[in-house]
C-alpha cells in the first residue's frame, strides 16, 4: 500500500514510528563492537580533555581493556575501564 493511500490515523502512526526510530538511531545503544569501541574512545577523550584542563598535572590514569570471555554468563565481548590513582 502506498503512503498516500493510507488513512490519516495510519499516516500519523507511521510518522510516530519513524520518529522513534530516528531518535534511537541518533542516541540509541550501539551494538557492533566497532561502535562500542568508538563510544568508549570518544568518552575517554572527553575525560582526558577535562583532566588536561585542570591546573595541576593529572593524578589519575585511565586504561581501557577489551577482552572476550565465555565465562561471564555467556555474554559476548566484555570491556572494562580501569582508573588508577597515582600516589606520590
Amino acid at each position: 500500500m502506498e503512503y498516500h493511500e493510507l488513512s490519516a490515523k495510519d499516516k500519523n502512526h507511521l510518522v510516530e514510528e519513524f520518529s522513534e526510530f530516528r531518535e534511537l538511531k541518533a542516541i540509541g545503544v550501539h551494538v557492533t563492537t566497532k561502535s562500542k569501541v568508538n563510544d568508549i574512545t570518544h568518552t575517554l577523550k572527553a575525560v582526558e580533555n577535562e583532566v588536561c584542563l585542570s591546573p595541576r598535572p593529572p593524578t589519575i590514569s585511565i586504561t581501557y581493556h577489551p577482552f572476550s570471555s565465555s565465562i561471564i554468563s555467556g555474554h559476548g565481548p566484555v570491556s572494562k575501564l580501569y582508573c588508577m590513582q597515582h600516589v606520590g
